[in-house]
Parts: C-alpha cells; sequence; structure tokens
C-alpha cells in the first residue's frame, strides 16, 4: 500500500494545556475566570489531565477529553455550537488557545485548522440516510469526500465500511456506559490507501467515545464526550 504522507504527525504543539472560550461566553467575568483557574490548576504539562470528577461536573460546559497522537490527555470545552444546513445537525467546535480548531458532527470529525502538517477541510457524506452509526452487526457501506488542507486536496472519494465489534463497558469521570464498538475501513482508491476509525456508541445511538484519522497517514485524535451539548 503506497504512503500518501508522511506517518509521523506529532504536534504536541497543540498546548498541552489545551483550553478554549467556553459557550456562552460574553465577558470576562469573575465566575469565569475562577472556572478557568480551577481547571489550569488541575493540569501538569508534562502529564494527562488530572481533574476529577467533581471539578468536571461544576464546569458548566460540554466537554471533553483529547488525545491528539501518543500525546498526554486534554481536558477540552466547546468554543460554539452551529447548525449545518444540509444534514441540519449540529455541530461544535472546540478550540484550543494556539488556535486549533476541531468541528464534529454526531461525534464525527468534520473539519480541523490549525494544524502543523494536514488539515481535513471538509468530510461530507454523500449517501442519503447513511453514514449514521447503528446497532445492526451487518457491515454498511456508503461513500464520503475527503478535502484536505494545504495544497487544496479536494474531492477524494472514499468508500466507508462500517461494523460492530460487539459490546463494550466505558467508565469517565463522570459516567459508564454499555456501548457498541464499531470499526469503519475508510478507503481511498484513487491514493490506493485505508486507515480504520473506531466509535463507541450507546443506547440512544450517541457516540460517546470515538478514535479517529484525519486522512490516511494524518493525526488520529481519541475524543471522550464527557458532558453533552444541551439545545
Amino acid at each position: 500500500m503506497n504512503r500518501y504522507r508522511s506517518s509521523h504527525r506529532s504536534i504536541a504543539y497543540l498546548l498541552p494545556t489545551l483550553l478554549v472560550l467556553p459557550l456562552l461566553l460574553t465577558g470576562c467575568a469573575q465566575a469565569f475566570r475562577d472556572n478557568i483557574a480551577t481547571v489550569k490548576a488541575a493540569w501538569d504539562a508534562n502529564t494527562n489531565a488530572q481533574i476529577s470528577s467533581e471539578q468536571i461536573r461544576k464546569l458548566p460546559y460540554t466537554s471533553i477529553f483529547l488525545r491528539v497522537d501518543n500525546g498526554p490527555r486534554l481536558f477540552v470545552v466547546a468554543a460554539f455550537a452551529d447548525t449545518n444546513k444540509k444534514s441540519h445537525n449540529t455541530q461544535l467546535t472546540w478550540l484550543s488557545t494556539d488556535n486549533v480548531m476541531i468541528t464534529t458532527e454526531k461525534g464525527r470529525i468534520v473539519k480541523t485548522l490549525g494544524f502543523k502538517k494536514d488539515n481535513l477541510a471538509n468530510l461530507s457524506i454523500n449517501t442519503p440516510n447513511s453514514g449514521k452509526l447503528s446497532y445492526n452487526t451487518t457491515p454498511k457501506e456508503w461513500n464520503a469526500t475527503y478535502d484536505w488542507q494545504p495544497n487544496f486536496r479536494y474531492n477524494f472519494i472514499a468508500q466507508v465500511t462500517q461494523k460492530d465489534l460487539g459490546y463494550e463497558t466505558l467508565t469517565t469521570p463522570l459516567w459508564q456506559e454499555k456501548t457498541h464498538h464499531i470499526e469503519e475501513t475508510v478507503t481511498i482508491p484513487k491514493l490506493n490507501v485505508s486507515f480504520k476509525n473506531e466509535f463507541w456508541v450507546n443506547k440512544h445511538n450517541k457516540v460517546v467515545k470515538t478514535i479517529q484519522y484525519l486522512g490516511p497517514n494524518m493525526n488520529k485524535l481519541e475524543i471522550t464526550f464527557l458532558k453533552p451539548y444541551q439545545h
């Protein structure tokens, strides 16, 4: 299988204290500053995020744990929410202090900005009513289109096959859930490459954890959803 890009995609250059401006930020309120101080105090720049379940519960923001490649686990809150006008789904954007942005839609990474090497300019599902994670153990197939920056690498058609790997129980500081572990194989014929993404889906068909690649031989992002977005 051909190499599309160099396999080394280190971005420890996402600040270890990856912190974002939360939803509903309207100014430098003392309460907000206190919350940020609480989160910052929980971090060690050289280790995984050490933040208690009580601290997470007290922060009134949609939040995730994020790991990029083999880097430290980072605690991140959502910067803002928007609606995809085509799918009508909510998109959440997570923004770091060094201006790295990650946008997710129903748990799927659809756009990034600010990574040092490659960025996902857009990911779109091409087949109507597909690309939806389910509990059905029969493999699902659909097409998607990947666009990357830099160098205007657009309109790469991918063939996606999904299968259910069975049940798995996940535990975070806020919840424990029985999930279906779903694996996707993404094949891009034009590049003669493929890669695998993973999703853990709860009984409400919500993605609660995911491991996704921005593209072949690009950054791997592991996201655990802690506090859901409230409309």
